[in-house]
């Protein structure tokens, strides 16, 4: 409807200012903001308060049928409506188990019921059709003439009122009541058949209990899932040394730049990082260089700044949008474009304020100050430390604060970075 109601009023003519409740009643509409906006709801709140499980009674959309579906809400078939609840309810489903893989959050489970489900009680009530109405009319008699207009909406008070519209109906819950014919035909075997909500009540407090009833959606995609596979870990080793190579070459011969980052893979601080871990790696090539050197946070920020000179990373960095500040915290290379901080709609500039430079530069800027030396030597030795836990203890100290890279990988640098600075791990 609410599309329908757009096209009408867009035409060939353009934007007309009456079609714009239409448009934002069909904005407010649409379900995937909607569902993105309360599972954000459902993490913030279910941290905030402990909670120790989340269970989702969902639905398929069609009572478990398929694209054949004969039932919709009166609109022809295939139902446009029927179809988009499906896809919110699967929809759903997916940011559920996002949010099942999500540290610290609940116990995540999904029970999704694929019948009609029913029913609540069989009594004689006055109801309404699909347009509202709740009364019975005297039908009036009209020839039918080809060529004149039909009229398919017609004033109630010129019908003569005769009764309500009392029926024995089964309420069947949320899918509204049901007459006798119409309950028998949905629930019928091959059609959406039927479950009972004391059935469905049962699954979930055992779910809750943690017995394994089978039904748990989540579980089935957990162990459906493609997950990272041995062979893949061998591959990827070969993959980097064939880049490590390949790079040398390439900056032996002039051809070629620093495989470090094209700003195009997210979220800004991964380029930012990249480009730091790669300067420090070529003033200290191994992992454990920027520790055993004594020289003050000052000073190493210099030499940064000395490397930065005579490699191409300053272009590289600068001409895909991350810019670079210099140890004196003031002078800023930039290039073309600057990603950090990004800005809405047409604004093509930021107004720098008194902590601007610092979230700035901690998002999106490479940062020379002595500080960020600070910053990075604390991690490093953070990383080395747990290396030598895993060492001494084997595969029980095997965990995200471990580096498990035997060189320095910047790649690899930056992933340790996410995973014990930003909490940007799977547990799955």
């Amino acid at each position: 409807d609410g599309v329908a109601k757009v096209r009408s009023w867009i035409g060939k003519e353009g934007f007309e200012a009456k079609g714009t409740a239409d448009l934002e009643t069909f904005l407010l509409s649409q379900s995937t903001p909607q569902l993105i906006r309360h599972v954000r709801f459902v993490h913030s709140a279910t941290r905030k308060y402990n909670v120790s499980a989340y269970l989702k009674v969902g639905t398929t959309g069609t009572g478990g049928m398929g694209l054949n579906i004969p039932y919709t809400h009166s609109e022809d078939r295939p139902s446009k409506k029927l179809l988009a609840k499906t896809e919110a309810a699967f929809a759903q489903t997916g940011l559920l188990f996002l949010l099942a893989r999500t540290p610290k959050a609940p116990i995540v489970k999904e029970v999704k019921p694929a019948a009609m489900i029913g029913y609540r009680a069989v009594q004689v009530k006055e109801v309404t059709d699909r347009h509202g109405n709740s009364k019975l009319y005297e039908p009036q008699s009209l020839s039918l003439k080809k060529g004149e207009a039909l009229a398919l909406r017609e004033p109630a008070e010129d019908y003569k009122e005769s009764s309500s519209l009392k029926v024995p109906v089964v309420d069947t819950g949320e899918n509204g009541v049901f007459t006798r014919g119409e309950f028998a035909a949905i629930t019928a075997l091959g059609q959406m058949e039927y479950i009972t909500p004391e059935e469905i009540a049962r699954t979930v407090v055992l779910e809750i209990r943690g017995a394994n009833t089978g039904k748990d959606i989540m579980s089935a995609l957990d162990g459906s899932v493609l997950s990272p596979s041995y062979k893949a870990g061998l591959v990827r080793e070969v993959a980097l040394q064939d880049l490590d190579e390949v790079e040398s070459d390439a900056l032996d011969s002039g051809e070629g730049h620093p495989s470090v980052a094209l700003g195009r893979l997210g979220p800004p601080e991964l380029s930012k990082l990249l480009f730091e871990a790669a300067l420090i790696k070529r003033l200290y090539p191994k992992i454990d260089g920027l520790l055993e050197d004594k020289a003050t946070h000052k000073k190493v920020s210099e030499q940064l700044a000395e490397v930065l000179k005579s490699s191409s990373l300053d272009q590289l960095a600068c001409s895909i949008g991350i810019p670079i500040l210099l140890p004196d915290g003031e002078t800023l290379l930039r290039g073309p474009s600057i990603n950090v901080p990004e800005v809405l709609g047409h604004k093509r500039s930021a107004t720098l304020k008194a902590k601007s430079v610092d979230q700035w530069a901690k998002k999106g800027w490479v940062d020379l100050r002595p500080a960020n030396v600070k910053t990075w030597r604390a991690r490093f030795e953070q990383m080395l430390s747990a290396r030598a836990d895993l060492r001494n203890a084997g595969s029980a100290a095997a965990s995200r604060r471990s580096y498990m890279s035997a060189r320095f990988e910047i790649g690899e640098v930056v992933a340790w970075i996410f995973n014990n600075e930003m909490e940007g791990y799977r547990i799955k």
